[in-house]
């Protein structure tokens, strides 16, 4: 059993698939399908079973998969402590996170202590592949709305925002403090398209308030959300964060009594994948950042 074998395996046992599998690995067919029986061989058992054109692990391959999963990522977070160990830093974090909104001003104001330091942040994506990505080692760190759960994951509650409404400031309610969201269960909305999770959240408040909302415009940005808004289409929407971050002309915020109208940040890591000292430093630093 060689280490490529397992690593081949992996790969197979992932796409499901020998063609699709052999140009991930840059080989040919007929000698990934050689590797993976003399696999087999070397087991004395099958892994897979042939449906067509297509491949399924079965019974033995689903119990050898989890350990060769555990093996590869102990081998590879050790050659990532021996790799920060002689560099004595590793300077690049990968973040994954649902939204983007928040994360430029912790880019910014870390970066100003720590110039050496280089982020890959992984596109945005529902919570769900977030997570995954997170146990996969595919990120050190992953920014969600709702909490990972699992016993290798430290998740921390970062901080909770308020939910405004946005509505346009010649509208009826623009005179508002407060109302409750029952109150625009026939107001034209503008929704969010761009944000999986606060889109989901979104609607879930609405329903909650007795409602689903009529929805004018979706917009994948908040800011072009903004201009609709101030543009008379509809109301939306508003977490407290977006303010610092959109053209507000035009717009007038009301508070919300009914729902519980607010969305919490978690941050979460990996209990055993190895972090760099960089992502360390991250963490901390994103802690401090939000208890200020």
């Amino acid at each position: 059993m060689e280490l490529l074998q397992l690593q081949y395996f992996q790969t197979v046992a992932r796409t499901g698939n020998i063609t699709q599998a052999a140009k991930e690995l840059y080989i040919s067919q007929p000698c990934l399908s050689r590797s993976i029986s003399r696999l087999e061989r070397s087991l004395g058992v099958p892994l897979f079973d042939r449906k067509g054109r297509n491949i399924v692990l079965n019974q033995y391959g689903k119990v050898f998969l989890k350990r060769v999963n555990a093996s590869l990522k102990e081998l590879s977070d050790g050659q990532q402590e021996l790799s920060d160990m002689s560099e004595q830093f590793s300077e690049t974090v990968s973040v994954g996170a649902v939204t983007l909104r928040f994360l430029p001003r912790l880019f910014n104001q870390f970066l100003h202590q720590n110039e050496q330091v280089k982020f890959r942040l992984v596109n945005v994506k529902p919570h769900g592949e977030v997570e995954r990505d997170l146990q996969e080692g595919v990120i050190d760190i992953a920014f969600t709305f709702t909490p990972i759960g699992g016993e290798n994951i430290t998740c921390k509650l970062l901080t909770e925002e308020e939910i405004l409404l946005a509505v346009p400031e010649n509208h009826p309610l623009a005179a508002k403090n407060q109302i409750d969201l029952s109150a625009t269960a026939d107001e034209p909305y503008i929704n969010l398209s761009g944000d999986y999770d606060f889109a989901l959240l979104s609607r879930s408040l609405c329903k909650q308030a007795g409602f689903t909302p009529k929805v004018r415009f979706e917009s994948p940005t908040a800011d072009f959300i903004a201009s609709l808004v101030s543009e008379g289409f509809g109301c939306a929407l508003f977490p407290e964060s977006w303010k610092s971050t959109v053209k507000l002309t035009g717009i007038r915020f009301v508070h919300l009594l009914s729902p519980h109208c607010r969305r919490s940040i978690y941050l979460s890591s990996h209990k055993y994948n190895h972090q760099s000292l960089a992502s360390i430093q991250f963490i901390d630093f994103v802690s401090t950042y939000f208890r200020a």
